[in-house]
């Protein structure tokens, strides 16, 4: 007996020698290096780019003269100078003097890990380079399209590439934001994976630096966002009152309204829905289980590591069920990730685990992203899902008179502004109650709103919401209306059609139908665009309208 407590102190010794050893230490040591380098270079890849670029015919070469005439200006009035392209092109030189030749296969299971990096790389490639054909810019923008697949490529055999691909996926990525700004929630932890890895890259210009440190911190990066996102649900309003009190199942009232599973007949719905209802509770639980989780999950055991990715998708999954909002990227990292770590990198994980010192500052890069010290998540995705929602919808006058429905994903490749349908402030004097598809911050509006007897009650709240008329914004809906008709009536339809055939999947799924309005689809030239809002009431297991109230009507040049 004493010989077996003997044998296992000397083993529980060589074990913690081993966890605090050198090894650890240096691992540790190479995690922190590649944190404080995220923190410092992240920016780069993120820095917008000037609206004069996405309007010229190249991007690129807009940006390559606009950078060499900063210089040129620069050493003249001998002023410091950090151009668009080029500054980030410095770490890539720096690599360079290194004399590094790096190859995939130069890290330990660095095959294995292509395969992963690789597929995300493509994907954001094939987001970047098929969007449909930009009417409000009418340009096509095919050369630096196909430099984003150039990269792309290259970047399967030469991994300091991959810097370069990521930067330019989300250049391209965020030519949608011209002239309306939007979120970049629906790609931006996916790209902060394998910016990450491109940082990664940079670094290992020391030999010293190995995949599991990337796997730490990159790992940490994709799960900081749920974390962060359910520290927001868990603190929001009154205690747990999100968890106990909020009914997630309003969000799919509001989608199916906004045009999400339309080919369901209403009736059939509201049953599916009182349905789901019921599970609200249960659905929420496991989501504040999967996102708060995620703190530790990924660094406890290599098994766990790989079934929190498909419990993520699962999430992401859901959300795309109930409400037709497809995080599809997220998706694609998860569902590749769970894959991945069963075989192909399972000996790379396995690896990552048998350190616990350098696991335990992963957690706590996690448990700090709030602060925003190394990652960037977003910390404010939270709020309660209200029994009502003001739906706007588009109509295209013709020529002859005659009006058809637009649909909001029409206005591709900017069309989630438009699918999210949060368009009070284009109208003359209309009210809003709530948000995006009857999202509400305010705990007592959407109590009262879950607790009223009478739908008509719901609906004279509604009336006494908020005037969110904004000239400043108005100007801005009524020049993208105006330069995407106008460019569409001159070029007689839509251009390009055939990127939509192999084109990336949309945000927002909707498909609004009316039985008695054809939707638009270049039938005519366009005259004028009709905004009406319609106040839509979830109340006991009915869906309460407003009559259609117009909202502001834009002239079309033609």
């Amino acid at each position: 007996m004493r010989a077996l407590w003997t044998q296992a102190f000397a083993v529980a010794r060589a074990s913690m020698r081993r966890q605090l050893g050198r090894d650890a230490l240096m691992a540790v040591l190479h995690v922190a290096v590649l944190l404080a380098l995220v923190t410092l270079l992240r920016p780069l890849f993120f820095r917008g780019v000037s609206e004069d670029h996405y309007r010229a015919p190249s991007i690129l070469w807009s940006m390559v003269k606009s950078d060499w005439s900063v210089i040129a200006q620069a050493a003249k009035r001998h002023s410091p100078a950090f151009p668009e392209l080029l500054s980030f092109l410095v770490p890539t030189v720096l690599f360079a003097l290194s004399k590094r030749k790096l190859r995939w296969e130069d890290w330990e299971h660095g095959k294995a890990l292509r395969l992963w990096i690789m597929a995300v790389i493509f994907m954001l490639a094939w987001s970047g380079s098929t969007f449909p054909f930009n009417h409000y810019l009418n340009r096509g923008h095919f050369l630096d399209r196909g430099t984003l697949v150039a990269l792309a490529a290259l970047s399967w055999r030469y991994p300091i590439m991959v810097p370069l691909a990521v930067r330019w996926a989300i250049v391209m990525i965020k030519e949608s934001y011209i002239p309306i700004p939007q979120d970049d929630f629906d790609f931006r932890a996916p790209a902060e994976f394998v910016i990450v890895f491109g940082i990664f890259v940079w670094a290992s210009a020391s030999r010293s630096f190995k995949p599991i440190h990337f796997m730490i911190v990159g790992i940490g990066s994709f799960a900081s966002y749920y974390y962060s996102a359910g520290l927001a649900k868990w603190n929001f309003g009154p205690p747990h009152s999100w968890l106990l009190e909020n009914h997630v199942s309003n969000m799919s009232v509001a989608a199916y309204v906004r045009g999400w599973m339309t080919f369901i007949p209403e009736e059939t719905y509201m049953k599916l829905i009182g349905v789901s209802h019921k599970l609200d509770t249960a659905l929420q639980g496991f989501t504040l289980f999967v996102e708060l989780g995620s703190l530790v999950a990924f660094f406890l055991h290599p098994r766990i590591t790989r079934w929190w990715f498909l419990g993520l998708f699962l999430l992401n999954f859901g959300i795309f069920m109930m409400t037709g909002v497809c995080f599809w990227k997220w998706f694609f990292v998860s569902v590749s990730g769970f894959v991945w770590c069963g075989r192909v990198g399972r000996p790379l994980v396995e690896k990552m685990h048998e350190l616990k010192l350098p696991l335990v500052l992963g957690i706590v890069s996690i448990y700090y992203c709030n602060e925003r010290i190394w990652f960037y998540p977003q910390t404010h995705v939270v709020w309660y899902d209200s029994a009502i929602m003001e739906n706007y919808e588009m109509y295209a006058v013709g020529e002859s008179g005659r009006k058809y429905l637009i649909g909001p994903n029409y206005f591709g490749p900017s069309d989630m502004h438009w699918a999210q349908g949060n368009l009070c402030y284009a109208t003359e004097s209309q009210r809003a109650l709530t948000g995006i598809y009857g999202n509400t911050g305010n705990y007592s509006t959407m109590k009262r709103l879950n607790e009223f007897d009478k739908p008509e009650q719901g609906l004279a709240m509604q009336r006494r919401g908020r005037i969110c008329h904004d000239d400043k914004r108005l100007r801005k809906y009524e020049n993208f209306v105006q330069t995407v008709f106008g460019n569409i009536n001159r070029n007689g339809g839509k251009k390009h059609k055939w990127l939509r055939l192999i084109g990336r999947p949309t945000h927002i799924w909707v498909f609004p139908r009316h039985p008695d309005t054809e939707l638009f689809a270049e039938q005519e030239k366009v005259v004028a665009v009709e905004l009406w809002q319609t106040v839509a009431y979830h109340h006991g297991d009915k869906i309460y309208r407003t009559e259609p109230e117009l909202g502001h009507v834009t002239k079309i040049p033609h």
